[in-house]
């Protein structure tokens, strides 16, 4: 934040601009984080954020090998959040400053559609200080996909059904077979096939560990490092 004010400051000296004239309706507020395991990793195993009303996380199409995720970015959504690959994205652009060896996650999260919002309202301290607590308590609610530990042998889309009831509910992922098997998507035998399983989850979860994901550690301690760091 501190950055970001005195980038301000020194555009206005030289530019001569008047800060309470210039109407802000974008900006972002990120924080790089070292990790000591691989980043990719990590963004496969981040499910959500938030707690009751949590928004999902989708891989951004625009980014080559799932190295960005996001929330909806909707223009009904005036803030969405996004995680991606910071060497990578370096790395692409031809940055010639990519550090080589290191792990680093960049996590942000972007205000748009901003009213009656400008630069002195945007630089203030107390402004800035809500800012960096709000940014903070939102990502202090990620939320990581549990780790499944099947019998030997289980294939790779059993894993993926297993976890698709666990974080949609039985009802919505019948639904969604069901719309594939009207699309033609799904033979009528691969159908019935997956209803029956969903039917009896209650009895067929015995058969899987669900613990929280080995990642969660890794990810608690560089982000508080991080965050000490700033505050």
């Amino acid at each position: 934040m501190n950055q970001a004010k005195e980038t301000f400051e020194k555009m206005i000296l030289k530019t001569g601009i008047n800060p309470e004239k210039v109407a802000i309706n974008f900006f972002e507020i990120g924080m790089n984080i070292k990790l000591p395991i691989e980043t990719k990793i990590v963004l496969e195993a981040i499910h959500s954020i938030g707690n009751h009303k949590e928004k999902i996380f989708l891989i951004d199409a625009n980014h080559k090998d799932a190295r960005q995720i996001t929330t909806e970015r909707h223009r009904d959504f005036r803030i969405y959040f996004k995680i991606y690959d910071k060497v990578f994205e370096m790395e692409d652009k031809h940055h010639k400053r990519t550090p080589k060896g290191l792990n680093i996650i960049r996590i942000e999260t972007v205000h748009r559609r901003c009213e009656k919002m400008h630069l002195t309202d945007l630089l203030g301290l107390d402004n800035l200080l809500r800012l960096q607590n709000s940014f903070f308590a939102e990502w202090e609610k990620l939320n990581f996909y549990n780790d499944i530990t099947a019998p030997k042998g289980t294939p790779r889309s059993k894993k993926d059904l297993i976890r698709n009831i666990i974080y949609n509910g039985k009802n919505e992922v019948l639904k969604q077979y069901r719309n594939q098997y009207e699309n033609n998507a799904l033979t009528k035998k691969q159908f019935r096939t997956l209803r029956e399983y969903i039917d009896n989850w209650e009895a067929n979860k015995q058969e899987f560990e669900i613990k929280q994901s080995k990642i969660v550690p890794f990810w608690i301690d560089a982000y508080n490092i991080e965050k000490q760091v700033i505050t």
